[in-house]
Formats: structure tokens, C-alpha cells, sequence
């Protein structure tokens, strides 16, 4: 699955290929950021004691536990070189950006399992939540496997994982000393986070030493251009990450961001507006999308997977509307698209120009 945001070779009205927060960018942060910009005349804290303290206080655990970074891309990176597999899994339909990471490891082999475990992705995903990943684990898996890259929500179908078969998941893992890297890039903004009962970070990275949960912010304050992620897990694997690392990763005005955006997720109340936003935009495009005879499947998250027997992707460029094309990703293939849930009039324009050309083509 190729990045989205390419408005740098296109001309570009609405971007959906991209899926950020539609509510936009609190005041908080805007306000952080001219702070850091004031303050760039100075090195950042090469500790980054005050955005860890901040970070960890709003997910419960120990600064020891946290490490920011340029964006979650930059962590994925840092984490599997860290690890250095010899051998590592992918289920698929996934995010491509692994592969990446994983292709910088000499000698690694990339092993990848399809989701649905030999049924179709249609059986693996339901109303609960997307199913069979422990079954792939078990049954599937390779004995000497030392690595595996998961993400909840799953990009690019959209859905969480249940609970219970994640948990499942963590422990044959550990249980076979297979390292995780739990990629939860969009977590924020899916509806596991308005959950009353949130999950024990701080018990989930204790029980799994071999567990490395990666966040961002980048995705949830709607500022791309500005990278913010960070990762969770045991203090002995930070060490690790930070020596595979530059000394000051993350800018002055990022670091001044990140510590705004957890005192923001902790107060909660943006985080509800959110995701009220993005359930009802959701649902619009879900029906209107199905009312135009495409395949749509359900979405926990801000973006939806599709399926069109028409084609999409160079139409709609053409109108100035950009939405990732998934043609070229395992397990999917020609008519399956991913779009970014955006606000009222642009989502408005989006199903309107689909329903055209499919009706064109029809």
C-alpha cells in the first residue's frame, strides 16, 4: 500500500487518500507549536524528560516506558532494526510501511500470512471486531519466527481487534518469545478509544517484555507535516530503540506539541468530539457507498476499505479527488480502495463523483 498525501505530483482539491481527524487541529497545540517554534533557538531536551512524563501520565505508565519520536515511522524503523529479525510475520492485508522497515534488515525473511486463515476476509471481520489472528498465529506461523507486526485498528481494513483474541495473541507470543510490534497509529481515533474500561498499558508491557506498542499523534491532531509518534514498552528495550536513534529526534515545536496533545487526551473531552464526528460522517459514507453498489466493509476507525467492479482511483484524480488505490497490496487487489473520513461537504462530494462514474460505467 503506496503512502497517501502525494499532492506534490497531482493537483489535488480533497485529499481522502490521507486519514486525519476531521475535527482539525485543537487551538492547544496550534498554540504549542508557535511556543516550540519561539523556542527553537535551543537543542531539544536530548531526554525528553517533560514530553515522556507527559506522555505517560496520560497512558498510565512510567516515563521509563516512553519514547517520542519523528513520527511513527521513524519508530517502526528504529524498533526492527533494534530487534533485528531473522525471521518475521505480516498479516495480510496490511500496512506496506513494514515491509520497508523490515527490507533495511539484512538476511530478513519476510513471511506473510493471510488474515482470514483460508476463508475469505468477509469471515474474519464481523460486527465484534476482526477475528482469526490468533488462529493465523497458531496454525500458520512459522516455528522459528522471531518477529510480528500487528495493528489495532487493522490498516487498511479499519476494524479493532477483539479484545480477547489480542490478548490471546500477546500470549502465545511471549509465550514462544516472538516480539510484537503492536502498531496502534490510529488507535486515538477508532471507537475502542471511547471505551470506559481502557486496556492496562502499564500490565500489557510488564506480562510482555517482548512488546512494543507504537502511537501518534501526527493522525489524531490532523498535522502530517508535523511528526509526533511514540512508542510504549520495557524500559531495557528504550535503551535499545534510543541507540538506533539520532541524539535529538524530535524538533523543539514537536516536543512542545506532544506534550499539549497529552494533556488534551487526558482531559478527554476532544477525544469524545472526535469521535462523535467521525461515527456519523462514518455512517454516511458507509450507506451512501453501499447505496452506489459498492462492497464496503465495516469501520471502527477514521477510514474505510471498499470494493469497486468499476475503477475509481484515476477518475476521481482527474476531478481533483485523491483516495488510495490498494490494487498493489497482498491479499487484495484490482477495486479495492481505502478512503480517509473527511467533513460534510468534501465526504458529500466524494460519494456524489462515485455514484457518477459508476452509474457512467454501468
Amino acid at each position: 500500500m503506496s503512502h497517501g498525501g502525494d499532492i506534490y505530483r497531482n493537483h489535488i482539491h480533497t485529499d481522502h487518500s490521507v486519514s486525519l481527524n476531521p475535527a482539525g487541529t485543537p487551538g492547544e497545540i496550534l498554540e504549542a507549536l508557535r511556543q516550540g517554534i519561539a523556542r527553537s533557538e535551543h537543542y531539544p531536551d536530548i531526554r525528553q524528560e517533560s514530553v515522556r512524563r507527559a506522555l505517560s501520565a496520560s497512558d498510565g505508565v512510567s516515563p521509563e516506558n516512553v519514547w517520542a519520536g519523528n513520527g511513527a515511522s521513524e519508530l517502526i524503523m528504529a524498533i526492527t532494526g533494534f530487534i533485528n529479525p531473522r525471521k518475521a510475520v505480516l498479516f495480510t492485508p496490511c500496512f506496506e510501511g513494514y515491509v520497508h522497515a523490515l527490507e533495511a534488515i539484512d538476511g530478513c525473511e519476510i513471511i506473510r500470512i493471510p488474515l482470514m486463515a483460508g476463508k475469505g476476509l468477509s469471515e474474519t471481520v464481523d460486527d465484534r471486531g476482526l477475528h482469526n489472528v490468533d488462529l493465523c498465529l497458531t496454525e500458520l506461523m512459522p516455528d522459528d519466527a522471531d518477529m510480528a507486526f500487528i495493528c489495532d485498528p487493522w490498516n487498511p481494513i479499519g476494524r479493532n481487534i477483539d479484545e480477547n483474541e489480542l490478548m490471546s495473541f500477546l500470549r502465545i507470543t511471549s509465550a514462544r518469545g516472538i516480539k510484537v510490534l503492536l502498531d496502534e497509529s490510529f488507535y486515538h481515533l477508532s471507537d475502542k478509544a471511547a471505551e470506559a474500561d481502557k486496556r492496562a498499558v502499564d500490565r500489557l508491557i510488564r506480562e510482555h517484555p517482548g512488546l512494543f506498542i507504537v502511537r501518534s499523534y501526527t493522525k489524531l491532531f490532523a498535522l502530517p507535516g508535523i511528526r509526533m509518534g511514540y512508542v510504549i514498552t520495557n524500559e531495557e528495550n528504550i535503551a535499545g530503540i534510543r541507540r538506533r536513534l539520532p541524539e535529538w529526534n524530535l524538533s523543539q515545536p514537536a516536543a512542545y506539541a506532544m506534550e499539549a496533545g497529552a494533556g488534551v487526551i487526558a482531559d478527554g473531552t476532544y477525544i469524545r468530539t472526535s469521535l462523535d464526528l467521525i461515527r456519523r460522517e462514518r455512517a454516511y459514507l458507509m450507506h451512501e457507498l453501499d447505496e452506489a453498489g459498492c462492497r464496503v466493509f465495516m469501520s471502527d476507525s477514521v477510514f474505510i476499505m471498499f470494493h469497486s467492479d468499476v475503477e475509481l482511483y484515476e477518475p476521481l484524480l482527474s476531478e481533483g479527488i485523491l483516495i488510495r488505490d490498494l490494487k498493489d497490496v497482498p491479499g487484495l487487489g484490482d477495486g479495492w480502495y481505502r478512503i480517509g473520513i473527511r467533513n460534510g461537504k468534501e465526504n458529500e462530494r466524494l460519494v456524489s463523483e462515485i455514484s457518477r462514474i459508476r452509474k457512467a460505467e454501468g
